[in-house]
């Protein structure tokens, strides 16, 4: 049985191809927890369950790939998570560090925050497969990777009922392959070029920071806003969305006597100043204290310890 599987995986691997008998998936929707509204389609989330054997083959591509990628250097330094080394906290960290460096200088240090909305979901086949070329990943996985992508078809399952036709895939990665976070960070890895070296891009899958240092919050949303519209510029090239209500602009100062109230002015409607803004699960507030965070973490941590109370008598 082994021997037959690798003699598989090692054909498809040097003809770069995916067997088409894998690319069919079933998709379940799930619904995430904690929303308001449950008829907007944005509050589910959709995982693709996939053949075991094509799951194989997929890590052992994954594997190959992010070998290459981190050795060879071939994303930005700066795009974290579904990396080896490169974990959430070491993007924290790193944007602690330059708002306090900036602060040392004296100067406010200003944030934008933002993600994509229904980043696998929203891939365009063609586009992934030039931004793979254009960042010279070899050419037998960019054809095997291709070949995965082509002909996908899925049924849904959603409150335990099964679609009962398989429907097309033509745009998108599976949301639950061990490839999809390495390819979707080649998708957007564009983004995180778009500041000069001077200035600060973070990324963490589809979401998406932009930081600058200045004397003035004037002059620092006037340089956000040039990014802004490069950015744009790549979502139209994407076909991407931004989700422009979860756009967050946070002054990073101390000095409370400091009126930070320059917004990045953007058609249709500008990005207000905030006090505070989640990033990566952690509330950064202006003048890096963490009250709020702690505070959240304090409510949170009260409540399930108060479920777990009500379940069985604590002795």
């Amino acid at each position: 049985m082994q021997r037959h599987l690798l003699t598989l995986l090692q054909a498809s691997f040097t003809i770069g191809h995916f067997p088409t008998p894998f690319k069919t998936t079933t998709t379940v929707v799930l619904h995430k927890p904690g929303k308001r509204d449950y008829t907007v389609p944005k509050v589910y989330r959709p995982i693709a369950l996939e053949n075991t054997l094509g799951k194989v083959m997929e890590s052992i591509i994954a594997e190959m790939l992010s070998y290459i990628t981190e050795e060879h250097q071939l994303l930005p330094t700066q795009h974290f998570g579904g990396r080896p080394g490169r974990t959430t906290e070491d993007a924290m960290m790193i944007l602690t560090e330059r708002i306090h460096a900036a602060w040392k200088k004296k100067e406010i240090f200003s944030v934008v925050f933002m993600d994509v909305t229904g980043a696998f979901n929203n891939v365009h086949h063609k586009r992934l497969i030039h931004n793979t070329r254009k960042r010279k990943v070899p050419q037998q996985i960019t054809n095997w990777i291709h070949s995965f992508l082509q002909g996908r078809t899925t049924r849904l399952r959603f409150n335990g009922t099964l679609s009962d036709v398989s429907i097309p895939t033509l745009a998108g990665t599976p949301q639950g392959s061990p490839l999809s976070l390495t390819l979707y960070m080649y998708y957007n890895g564009d983004l995180l070029d778009i500041p000069s070296e001077r200035e600060l891009s973070l990324g963490f899958i589809d979401d998406i920071a932009y930081g600058v240092e200045g004397l003035t919050d004037l002059g620092n949303t006037e340089r956000l806003k040039v990014m802004l519209k490069e950015a744009e510029q790549w979502r139209r090239m994407h076909g991407a969305q931004f989700e422009r209500s979860k756009y967050m602009l946070v002054h990073f100062n101390r000095n409370r006597r400091k009126q930070l109230t320059s917004p990045i002015p953007l058609a249709g409607a500008n990005i207000h100043p905030s006090n505070e803004a989640r990033y990566l699960g952690v509330i950064f507030d202006r003048a890096l204290h963490f009250k709020s965070h702690l505070d959240y973490i304090t409510e949170k941590g009260t409540k399930f310890a108060l479920a777990m109370a009500s379940v069985a008598r604590v002795t």
